[in-house]
């Protein structure tokens, strides 16, 4: 996935447009790639970093609730 693609599809997915395959797709790039390292081989913008922050900081919190989800069923069994 270049850049164009990137942003492209975090766009979708921040306008509710985004399929669960896309999303999926966003990510598992963003989990394999390490934002940090595409970060610093993209030229980007202010706009362009901070969405990446954004990204990040839903993938901790999705992670996060998943992680409770799988808590309270294992403390329920």
């Amino acid at each position: 996935m270049d850049k164009k693609e990137f942003f492209d599809l975090l766009e979708k997915y921040k306008s509710g447009k985004c399929t669960e395959l896309e999303q999926k797709l966003l990510f598992k790039f963003c989990d394999d790639t390490q934002l940090n390292d595409i970060a610093s081989k993209w030229s980007l913008t202010e706009e362009e970093e901070t969405r990446i922050r954004i990204l990040k900081n839903i993938q901790q919190r999705i992670s996060a609730e998943k992680e409770a989800v799988l808590q309270t069923r294992q403390f329920k069994l």
